[in-house]
């Protein structure tokens, strides 16, 4: 019967274990949820978008196509837009001011013109261009140094395959 008191012990021990892990752990992520290293999440008193339903808050252009972060902020949701894009959503992008990184958007048969989110980050540093299509037949055709090279680069490999051939024949010789 002693030998079943230590285990008892070590059983009961044990048992309390993951309460006292489970209250600590608990209290890291409650104090973690309380002090985000990300921020809080709420917006100055003196943002001059926080009382809007729609916030812009960036710009992205990839091969002439810019895409607009729209931020709900009634249901803490955000996604990427394009102009005139069809969607499921409550509102459209309209029209985008380069110059002053304004963001037009219909929004319940309304329009808001948001600006762009207050950032640390420089404006834009060129207006994107369209793509032009490349013209002529130039860049199709090889130069002649291109050419030389080409025939360099041959003239080489035929050269080192002829040595390793060369190579083969008297390694068979001697045997």
């Amino acid at each position: 019967m002693m030998r079943c008191a230590p285990r008892f012990l070590l059983l009961a021990l044990l048992g309390s274990m993951p309460a006292v892990v489970t209250s600590a752990v608990e209290g890291d992520l409650n104090s973690l949820l309380n002090n985000s290293p990300f921020g809080s999440g709420s917006r100055s008193a003196n943002d001059s978008q926080s009382n809007e339903p729609l916030e812009f808050r960036g710009v992205l252009t990839e091969s002439g196509v810019a895409y607009f972060s729209i931020y709900e902020t009634s249901t803490s949701r955000s996604a990427w837009v394009r102009l005139n894009e069809d969607s499921s959503r409550d509102y459209t992008a309209k029209r985008y001011d380069w110059e002053n990184r304004q963001l037009t958007i219909e929004y319940q048969g309304r329009d808001l013109v948001l600006s762009l989110a207050a950032d640390s980050s420089p404006g834009p540093i060129a207006t994107p261009v369209a793509a032009v299509a490349p013209t002529g037949t130039t860049a199709s055709k090889p130069t002649i140094s291109e050419a030389q090279k080409l025939n360099n680069i041959a003239a080489e490999i035929k050269r080192r395959r002829a040595l390793r051939q060369q190579s083969i024949e008297q390694t068979k010789r001697k045997q």
